[in-house]
């Protein structure tokens, strides 16, 4: 069998063992797609940022650690989840107002926390989880968060009804689950990071930070590497699975520690995503800045594959390089009528440094849009 046979069969998942991807065709820039404009954007601007300081204390939690953030319209409440396993109140979905008047004046209260370990108790699960993702249905009656395992713990996909209550494990298929060869299957801590809701709501979206083991290496400087964006229903049964391309490590500092992944997704439908890219980069001094970009991704005449296009360098609207941006959500309409689209920082509660919330502003390219 050819390797370009083998190649394709792997990618659309007839075979699992034995897949090594063959690189992509070489290109001339992220920006040489065609066709343009495959989500319908044809800008992003910063419009504003706000901090909360990093010492708040709700619900007897400290917040921080933000992984994730999500806008509910129904009941105008930001949702923001914590990573925190204990120290500071174990991981946590804050609830907030957020607000931007026509001054472009930024404003954010936290009003309530709520502390996922009991809730997890309830499933019979001990451990205090990494949560890295939240999202909320469109009626705002449903909250769904995922999180990253470890060695020790799997990773796992969660759902709460707020109106009964009830809480629900949702079963992931096994293309998630640990093996115990280890030789496939999700590499620890870099698992479940992104979480979206198909538009219809049919399906669950989750994005990897970093391949299977067995879909080849995480990024390096020289190459990039390719993550897989899974389709999942209500039952946990995978309906899609697609594989979107990394870049190599940005910015990276020779003898130092450095990666890139993939921080969060936004589903707009069609299979078109807005992916957030993260590059972490230890310094000299062994401090870490941060690089970070979001993109369009679309697909293409293979099934299984994702294209993209470079929409914004987040680290070219601002001083950002020290802002660990983990979450990202679409906003409500801002005065002027345009989207926004919010990103939140994880701070790693780290002494002194608050959380930061940046709110941009979305240009549609009307063409694509009619």
């Amino acid at each position: 069998m050819s390797k370009e046979s083998l190649s394709l069969l792997c990618s659309l998942g007839v075979i699992t063992s034995g897949c090594v991807f063959l690189e992509d065709p070489p290109r001339s820039g992220l920006n040489d797609i065609t066709p343009p404009n495959e989500c319908g954007i044809r800008s992003i601007e910063l419009v504003g940022e706000v901090s909360v300081e990093p010492n708040l204390i709700v619900g007897g939690a400290r917040l921080g650690g933000i992984s994730g953030i999500h806008f509910s319209p129904p009941t105008n409440d930001w949702l923001l989840i914590s990573d925190d396993r204990g120290p500071n109140g174990g991981p946590t979905i804050f609830t907030a107002k957020l607000t931007l008047d026509s001054s472009e004046e930024i404003s954010v209260i936290v009003e309530g926390a709520l502390t996922l370990n009991s809730l997890e108790e309830e499933l019979g699960m001990p451990y205090s989880v990494d949560a890295e993702a939240v999202r909320s249905s469109d009626a705002g009656s449903m909250i769904w968060w995922a999180f990253e395992g470890d060695e020790n713990t799997p990773a796992g996909l969660r759902r709460l009804d707020l109106v009964d209550g009830i809480i629900s494990n949702i079963s992931l298929p096994s293309a998630l689950q640990p093996q115990t060869d280890r030789d496939q299957g999700p590499r620890p801590n870099r698992s479940l990071e992104g979480l979206a809701i198909d538009p219809d709501e049919k399906w669950i979206w989750v994005g990897l930070e970093a391949p299977l083991l067995q879909d080849g290496n995480p990024p390096t400087a020289e190459k990039g590497a390719h993550v897989r964006i899974i389709a999942i229903d209500g039952s946990g049964k995978m309906q899609q699975s697609l594989r979107y391309r990394l870049e190599p490590i940005a910015n990276h500092v020779p003898g130092r520690l450095s990666d890139n992944g993939l921080s969060e997704i936004l589903a707009l439908g069609r299979t078109r995503f807005l992916a957030l890219e993260r590059s972490g980069l230890q310094q000299s001094d062994g401090s870490f800045t941060f690089h970070q970009r979001i993109f369009c991704s679309f697909p293409t005449s293979v099934q299984t594959r994702l294209d993209k296009q470079l929409l914004a360098d987040v680290n070219g609207f601002g001083d950002f390089a020290r802002a660990n941006f983990e979450g990202m959500t679409f906003g409500p309409d801002l005065p002027d009528g345009r989207r926004s689209l919010v990103l939140v920082e994880d701070n790693n509660f780290s002494d002194g440094i608050s959380t930061t919330i940046a709110v941009f502003a979305i240009n549609d390219d009307e063409a694509a849009n009619q």
